[in-house]
């Protein structure tokens, strides 16, 4: 028996798994057919396909669905969390110097990373530098040279591009 007269002999239990949440691109590899075949066999069959939204919920756990943009704050929530914020001064800073990200500081507290990086500065508190992407010589967050020996060199072994009003002559 061939995998398509496999799946039509066992259309019962292949329809049940399908409703338990399977899904159909997932039968269609176990039974060795193409989605597209057990598919359009499923239309056939009068088996209501699940949409797109539906299909991803069924997804193993821990998978990000898009529910739909967050709803907009109104002005007045936005001052909160942002008094929120400015309340938990002495928290934010401590945590801030073990560690914690700004992002993660407005994540946190509703705010914006903006937010967050000028109440830093007000409050004086030094800020970290970025952390490099990649290791290994280039060029560094702050977009100066960071080369070991200084050579301008970028990491393909090419010359550094010149910067804005250089001439490349």
């Amino acid at each position: 028996m061939n995998a398509r007269e496999r799946v039509l002999v066992e259309r019962e239990l292949v329809v049940r798994r399908y409703r338990e949440g399977v899904a159909l691109s997932r039968l269609a590899e176990e039974y060795g057919v193409t989605a597209g075949w057990l598919g359009r066999r499923f239309d056939e069959w009068g088996e209501v396909r699940r949409g797109l939204v539906a299909a991803l919920l069924y997804r193993r756990a821990g998978a990000r669905v898009f529910r739909g943009r967050a709803q907009r704050r109104t002005s007045e929530e936005v001052g909160e969390a942002r008094a929120e914020f400015v309340g938990a001064r002495e928290s934010v800073e401590a945590r801030y110097r073990e560690g914690v990200s700004a992002a993660a500081l407005a994540r946190e507290f509703r705010v914006s990373a903006t937010f967050v990086a000028e109440r830093l500065v007000e409050w004086g508190v030094s800020r970290r530098e970025q952390r490099e992407r990649w290791e290994g010589p280039g060029v560094s967050p702050s977009g100066s040279d960071a080369s070991p020996s200084g050579s301008g060199v970028s990491p393909s072994g090419s010359d550094a591009s010149p910067s804005y009003g250089e001439s490349v002559n």
